[in-house]
């Protein structure tokens, strides 16, 4: 009997320092940090999550935009903070292209950072005007192959998602579609749809009311599986393009180095929102799909999504 209760002593005391760690956010103030602007996708989940993150630690949680710098202002400043989950940033696929589109960033966007959980994902939708004779995938294809570069795809600009996602067609298909950025993704939306350009790719909560209003038809979607958003529309995947996939995930990590009980703690609390119904519905008005990823499953993949966006960057050519 007097084992086994020096053994339990023993495990209650080997159980302690995580206890305390994960106790250590309890009254404390958690600044989620968003590198874009308030009102913008990133900017509406991070202000979803920071009262179920509250709850989950016992924090207070802020949102703080932090943007310049091309966008990596508000990382690099999470990047020098201390390592004790006092500071989260909430991220998307940028993150992972960043080190690829810029010459030299002040920070280790793989090294000075370790996940927290994924909860989103954007997909892009591959578009052309309403009335445009181009139905499918593979008559965009087979025009493209016809006539080489006589057809244009519009983007939000040089190296976003919407070129890459452009780039990556040309490649997978063979086809030479020329690229016309736009500063202003709506403009390249509206040209798209008065057909001074014959194809477009864009994020959902653009283009979806335009497609809605029955001003674009969507041909395709950039991720493996279909949308929620658009569930009727195929994948570039089913189209005959086997494997095409761009898209941009939303998540939250925290400077390595951040003890795991507090990883955990603020884990749990950005899953247990991205499990709510009303979550969902934000998604929807933001033009994106609920993904929810782990931590585990975000560590394992983060390192093949690096590898990746730097292939996808390199063959679209932009800086």
């Amino acid at each position: 009997m007097i084992q086994r209760r020096q053994f339990a002593a023993a495990a209650s005391l080997a159980a302690l320092p995580g206890w305390a760690f994960a106790q250590s956010l309890t009254d404390k103030t958690v600044r989620a940090v968003v590198m874009n602007a308030p009102g913008t996708a990133t900017d509406s989940i991070a202000r979803f999550l920071a009262p179920h993150v509250g709850k989950a630690t016992g924090a207070t949680v802020v949102v703080e935009n932090k943007v310049g710098a091309g966008g990596t202002l508000g990382t690099d400043y999470v990047a020098k903070q201390p390592a004790d989950g006092t500071t989260l940033l909430v991220t998307n696929g940028a993150h992972y292209t960043f080190p690829w589109l810029f010459d030299k960033l002040p920070y280790d966007a793989a090294a000075d950072f370790m996940p927290v959980a994924n909860v989103a994902l954007s997909t892009l939708s591959m578009f052309v005007p309403a009335d445009s004779p181009l139905r499918t995938v593979q008559d965009v294809i087979a025009e493209a192959k016809k006539n080489p570069r006589k057809l244009s795809f519009s983007s939000a600009g040089q190296g976003t998602a919407s070129h890459i996602a452009g780039a990556l067609f040309n490649s997978r298909a063979g086809v030479e579609v020329a690229h016309v950025p736009y500063k202003v993704a709506s403009q390249g939306l509206l040209d798209t749809a008065s057909g001074q350009v014959q194809l477009g790719y864009g994020g959902m909560a653009g283009s979806l009311p335009l497609i809605k209003s029955g001003k674009l038809r969507a041909l395709a979607v950039t991720s493996l599986k279909r949308s929620a958003l658009l569930p009727n529309v195929p994948t570039l995947d089913e189209s005959g393009l086997k494997g095409y996939e761009v898209v941009s995930p939303v998540f939250a990590l925290v400077r390595a180095g951040t003890p795991a009980p507090i990883v955990a703690a603020l884990a749990n609390g950005v899953i247990a929102a991205a499990q709510t119904a009303e979550f969902k519905e934000l998604c929807n008005t933001q033009g994106l799909d609920v993904e929810v990823v782990n931590t585990a499953g975000m560590r394992e993949a983060m390192p093949r999504e690096f590898a990746k966006w730097k292939n996808l960057v390199a063959l679209a050519g932009a800086k």
